[in-house]
């Protein structure tokens, strides 16, 4: 909002036919109270943190620069020492500018021009110093002495010597014909050194082949029967075949696959006989009968699944809640005492017994007292289904 908002608020509320929420506004406004002055030191920090934010900071340009510059004159100071010492011979070129490098300095007199040699001075073979006496003629080589041709580094002629600079550059293309004459002249002191080798010796003729010894036979470990079998006489031990117990769970298995998963409840049945039949005390013999009640009630075969819920000893959580529960609704058909006792043993339970199985206990017994006169218990169990399961499966039946 401006600071003139409130100005204009005001001077339009005052006005006739203002709207009413304006006036509203105005008189929120009319209600505010004046600011307080602000004293010196608020003053004073105020201008400060004003005069702090609007100064202009110092720029970095002219200290780049100045570092730019050093660098520059201690690059050109280190190109200029190195050319004065000789460390850079060279030429750089920058544009049209071509630099020199450790030249010396041209002279300012006319160059007198260089005198030229004959081409028979510069292909002529020097001639060798008169101290040196002429050699015999060499002696046929022997089959133990090496080539003469080859010298060491350490005898080397002092004319080929004389003919290469210090710096032990190559020579120029003009000297090479000299340098391959020289190297043609035959030196005394290599012929000594060679002469003065050792004879190779003859090779030594071939020995007789060395055959491998026979390692001895290994002895059997202590404890051990001194007849070894051979190789391929050990054959693998046959796979045992599965314990009674891995045979009981596969059979069982195979059953609740087909009563669950394939919805095969003859097939399963089929199974569940079988395993009866090998196994009558086995250690699973519980789960088949409760598979095999499973399997009548699938089949609706509703007095075979009573006949093995009746001798079961069943408890009151778990799965066995849920069969106590179906035994007694087969046994509300015709033995309402007994299944009114089942009812209240599920419905008593603490705890471990799902909603749907209490929902089924709460409304066959409230069937069964019914059945047997006992009214006003079974309008005490019809209330209780209502109140705790008023949207239940049964509800409507009550109501």
């Amino acid at each position: 909002m401006k600071p003139s908002e409130p100005v204009r608020v005001l001077s339009e509320a005052s006005r006739e036919g203002a709207p009413e929420d304006l006036r509203k506004l105005a008189s929120l406004f009319g209600r505010v109270s004046e600011p307080r002055p602000l004293d010196d030191a608020a003053l004073s920090r105020v201008y400060r943190r004003v005069r702090g934010a609007t100064q202009a900071r110092p720029r970095r340009t002219l200290g780049f620069v100045r570092w730019a510059v050093v660098g520059v004159l201690g690059l050109s100071a280190g190109v200029v020492a190195a050319a004065q010492s000789g460390l850079l011979r060279g030429r750089i070129e920058i544009g049209p500018l071509v630099v020199t490098l450790g030249a010396p300095p041209a002279r300012s007199g006319p160059r007198r021009p260089r005198p030229p040699r004959a081409a028979e001075e510069r292909l002529e073979p020097p001639a060798p110093p008169a101290s040196v006496p002429p050699l015999p003629a060499p002696a046929a080589p022997s089959p133990a002495v090496a080539s003469p041709a080859v010298a060491s580094p350490a005898v080397a002629s002092p004319a080929v010597a004389a003919l290469t600079n210090e710096a032990g550059r190559r020579p120029r293309a003009r000297r090479r014909v000299q340098l391959a004459a020289a190297a043609a002249v035959p030196q005394p002191e290599a012929n000594a050194a060679v002469a003065a080798m050792p004879a190779v010796p003859e090779p030594l003729p071939p020995g007789p082949e060395l055959a491998p010894a026979a390692l001895p036979p290994m002895a059997p470990p202590r404890g051990a029967s001194s007849s070894w079998p051979a190789p391929g006489s050990v054959r693998p031990e046959p796979p045992r075949a599965p314990g009674p117990l891995a045979q009981e769970s596969a059979l069982l298995a195979q059953a609740l696959g087909k009563l669950r998963h394939a919805r095969d409840a003859e097939g399963a049945l089929v199974d569940l006989r079988a395993y009866a039949q090998r196994f009558p005390r086995g250690l699973l013999s519980h789960e088949a009968q409760r598979a095999r009640i499973d399997a009548y009630l699938v089949l609706n075969r509703r007095s075979e699944a009573l006949a093995l819920l009746g001798d079961a000893q069943l408890g009151n959580t778990g799965r066995d809640a849920e069969l106590r529960v179906i035994r007694a609704e087969l046994l509300g058909l015709s033995r309402c005492e007994r299944a009114v006792t089942d009812f209240t043993a599920v419905l008593a339970a603490a705890g471990g017994v799902s909603d749907d199985v209490k929902e089924r206990a709460l409304w066959g017994r409230a069937r069964c007292l019914g059945r047997l006169g006992r009214d006003r218990e079974a309008a005490a169990d019809r209330a209780a289904y209502l109140a705790r399961f008023p949207e239940g499966r049964f509800a409507r039946a009550l109501r």
